[in-house]
């Protein structure tokens, strides 16, 4: 079976309240992989580059969640 990776960088709105940095990009956020259903499939923090991946990933109904509190 072929996996896939799925990889991204979480921005926010460059200067603004929600993400004062002015490069455009948050670390330490909480992303989740989730089933359809809602069930944690696996989670990871962003890195200091404010990117994520997630490797070897069986194809399906997936979703991707971010959080920052």
């Amino acid at each position: 079976m072929t996996r896939f990776t799925i990889f991204g960088r979480v921005v926010g709105a460059v200067g603004g309240e929600s993400c004062p940095q002015k490069d455009g990009g948050l670390s330490n956020v909480k992303v989740e992989l989730v089933s359809p259903k809602g069930d944690l499939i696996s989670s990871v923090l962003t890195s200091s580059a404010r990117s994520y991946s997630f490797a070897n990933i069986i194809p399906g109904g997936i979703e991707v969640w971010k959080w920052h509190s």
